[in-house]
């Protein structure tokens, strides 16, 4: 195509078994995760396009990435503040996913609130805490 494309993913390392996943592997679904999200995730990428589209109102030119976007379309990323524990959860929209290229990347970072914690598998429920 006319422009190079570029992605991210994301690894988690469990040293007690010795081995990396993808960090969605730590909640039950995909869908769970975006539910718990919920509104914020799409009023932060709403919020995200708005910059980068500099006030152009909705649906001029760009109705298609206007839509919100599930974390299954996205790369989960976990994180730390307090180098314990994981209480904060990213999502990385790659080019075309939630906005035209031009836009690039759109990347969202939203604390572990208990909906989030409730969607970890219990397995992994020990790692994470909330973001306070």
């Amino acid at each position: 195509g006319a422009h190079g494309n570029y992605g991210r993913e994301t690894l988690v390392w469990d040293k007690k078994v010795g081995r990396g996943f993808p960090a969605i592997e730590m909640f039950t679904s995909p869908k769970a995760l975006s539910d718990a999200l919920g509104d914020k995730l799409c009023k932060a990428l709403d919020a995200e396009r708005a910059k980068k589209r500099k006030g152009l109102p909705k649906g001029e030119g760009l109705a298609e990435f206007d839509k919100c976007v599930g974390v299954d379309e996205a790369t989960v990323l976990v994180g730390s503040s307090n180098g314990k524990t994981f209480n904060r959860v990213g999502v990385w929209f790659g080019p075309y996913v939630a906005g035209p290229y031009v836009e690039g990347a759109y990347e969202l970072t939203f604390g572990v609130d208990k909906a989030v914690l409730d969607t970890v598998k219990p397995a992994y429920r020990g790692e994470f805490s909330l973001r306070r």
